[in-house]
C-alpha cells in the first residue's frame, strides 16, 4: 500500500488567464490537483471526460456559459451532482 496521500482535484474555471494562473498555482502548491476552464461550457466538456473534482471553484461573471448557468446544469449532472462548489466574482 502507498504511503502517499492521493491529491485532491479543484476544478477552477475563470475566464481572466492572468487571475486564473496564479489561483491555480496557490492551489498547486498547497498540493492540489488543479484542472482549468475559461468559462463553463469548457468545465462541462472536461467533466464529460474525467472524474469529478472533490471542490469546483467557479467564478460567475463568463463569456459562453456563465456561473449562474453552469451551476443549474452541475446540479442536473448526476456524475458529479455533489462536488461542492465555492464562487468567486469581481462583481460587486
Amino acid at each position: 500500500m502507498s504511503t502517499e496521500l492521493k491529491k485532491k482535484t479543484v476544478l477552477l474555471i475563470e475566464d481572466d488567464e492572468e487571475l486564473r494562473f496564479l489561483m491555480a498555482k496557490i492551489l498547486q502548491k498547497e498540493n492540489y490537483n488543479v484542472t482549468e476552464a475559461s468559462n463553463g461550457q469548457h468545465a462541462m466538456e472536461l467533466l464529460e471526460s474525467s472524474e469529478c473534482p472533490e471542490l469546483i471553484i467557479l467564478d460567475l461573471m463568463m463569456p459562453e456559459m456563465d456561473g449562474a448557468e453552469f451551476l443549474v446544469k452541475i446540479k442536473s449532472h448526476v456524475k458529479c451532482a455533489s462536488s461542492r462548489t465555492v464562487i468567486v466574482s469581481g462583481y460587486d
